[in-house]
């Protein structure tokens, strides 16, 4: 079970698992579990994950009855879509952030590819990427 967490991916059928990801159908090996558990996040409650020595089985709680609460980085994401640009000063404000938390939540959204920073130090603008 810490394996499949951690990305541990071993195919029944191999060539099937290569057809698909030619087919795009799939994006890569072990990253399903990690995607599915950071889709519930904000939701209060989570997938339910039984293995046994022949079954697999992942339970998918519907989330239409719980209010999906939003976080920071998507709070931050948003405003930075709106505006397409934003300075992290201006997110301190919006936000009511210290720097630090909004200069965390700033590279959590260029890691994701989400933001690109242009600029130096405190002239430094985050734009939106858009896709």
């Amino acid at each position: 079970m810490n394996d499949i967490f951690l990305g541990v991916s071993e195919s029944r059928n191999k060539n099937l698992a290569a057809c698909f990801y030619r087919l795009k159908l799939i994006e890569s090996y072990g990253t399903g579990i990690q995607r599915v558990k950071k889709s519930y996040k904000g939701y209060g409650v989570n997938p339910e994950f039984n293995v046994s020595e022949h079954a697999f089985v992942v339970t998918l709680p519907k989330t239409s009855f719980n209010r999906k609460v939003e976080t920071n980085e998507e709070k931050a994401l948003k405003i930075i879509k709106m505006q397409g640009m934003v300075a992290r000063k201006d997110l301190e404000k919006a936000l009511g952030l210290s720097k630090s938390s909004i200069t965390l939540i700033l590279n959590i959204l260029i890691d994701e590819g989400e933001i690109t920073p242009k600029g130096n130090a405190r002239n430094t603008i985050y734009h939106y990427k858009r896709r």
